[in-house]
């Protein structure tokens, strides 16, 4: 087993240059928040579509995109992604890496730090989190958490990257400590099964109401 990794990285090196996952999750933020900021033009057309029509709701919207920019590639923080874009050969990866941030997203102690804030929707921001590739579904090639190699994968959620972006989300969103998250790897067992069973209760959940509205 390798030692963890000083710096965690968000991408394979290149020309000698390394990005961090911290700074990259911290550099999506800021791009996020001035590419959707209310009074901007990619804003206002946004809000527009989804029919965000006062000061709150605009604010409200922001602050989602914010969350979800900081918690889309929190999945990396896992070995194989490590050894993946540390190495010339090919390293088949045993889960997807928004999966596994979505997945974070489902542990109840993160759910009930989210749920704390008056206005945060864990759900909404869980779905742009896992959809962010667009390869994400319940079946077929894309299943949620369907393991294409070993069936356990050692994850560095202690990593201080990581937990410096719970930090940046505690500034953020004014909420309290940061939850504990499993020190255990990934495997199909608690408490990462009872995860992807409450994202796959949420996910059915989230289709019957898609079916109801469309039936309107």
């Amino acid at each position: 087993m390798q030692s963890i990794p000083q710096t965690l990285l968000a991408k394979s090196p290149r020309a000698g240059r390394t990005v961090s996952l911290e700074q990259h999750l911290l550099d999506t933020e800021q791009a996020a928040a001035l590419i959707f900021r209310p009074d901007g033009r990619w804003g206002r057309n946004w809000c527009r579509f989804f029919g965000l029509l006062t000061p709150e709701a605009r604010e409200k919207f922001l602050l989602h995109v914010r969350v979800a920019a900081l918690f889309h590639d929190i999945g990396k923080a896992n070995e194989d992604f490590y050894r993946a874009v540390t190495h010339a050969a090919f390293i088949q990866q045993s889960l997807r890496h928004e999966h596994l941030s979505a997945l974070v997203l489902h542990l109840p102690t993160v759910r009930a730090w989210l749920a704390q804030h008056d206005v945060l929707d864990p759900d909404i921001i869980t779905a742009a989190v896992l959809s962010h590739h667009l390869k994400a579904a319940p079946d077929g090639e894309w299943k949620w958490c369907q393991p294409r190699g070993s069936r356990t994968l050692r994850l560095f959620l202690q990593h201080a990257e990581v937990q410096a972006i719970f930090n940046r989300i505690t500034t953020l969103t004014h909420l309290g400590h940061i939850p504990d998250l499993p020190m255990t790897p990934w495997t199909d067992n608690a408490p990462w099964l009872e995860a992807w069973q409450r994202g796959m209760r949420m996910a059915q959940e989230c289709a019957r109401q898609i079916r109801k509205d469309n039936a309107r």
